[in-house]
């Protein structure tokens, strides 16, 4: 449990800390969300794996609200694999080591940053399996309870 003193201390750091105060750090910390574009809806999606991802999740139940959930699951399960590619696409662009030993300390910087990078998109990918994760749940009770 804090003491006296340091919830004092949390409360004065705490009234120091109220983010960017000047006009360019306000617009620069207003685009932090869309830095990597992950907190954009997909503007483009193929229907053809969408409907296919629906039917699997489904399986060849035509109750209304399993089929719901399976669109859920499919959408979900198709901006899950753009967060990976996402990753994948981030770790591509760190640098490869070098023979030479002066590339050491630029590697470990970039790949550092990366890392930091990287760290940004679990947030995003968490959101999209628990989505997916939660309507296939749901679909596997419904469909046990149907078959009691």
């Amino acid at each position: 449990m804090a003491s006296e003193r340091q919830i004092a201390a949390n409360q004065r750091n705490a009234r120091k800390s109220n983010g960017p105060e000047s006009d360019s750090g306000k617009k620069r910390s207003s685009k932090n969300s869309y830095r990597h574009g992950l907190s954009v809806p997909m503007s483009v999606r193929s229907e053809v794996q969408f409907k296919d991802l629906s039917c699997q999740f489904a399986g060849d139940d035509t109750d209304a609200e399993i089929l719901a959930l399976a669109d859920r699951a499919a959408d979900a399960h198709i901006e899950l694999e753009r967060v990976k590619r996402m990753q994948a696409a981030m770790l591509e662009r760190a640098p490869l080591p070098g023979g030479n030993e002066e590339e050491g300390p630029r590697f470990i910087d970039a790949v550092g940053r990366a890392l930091s990078e990287l760290a940004k998109t679990i947030p995003y990918e968490k959101r999209a399996a628990g989505r997916r994760d939660r309507a296939i749940s749901k679909i596997v009770s419904i469909k046990t309870a149907k078959n009691k």
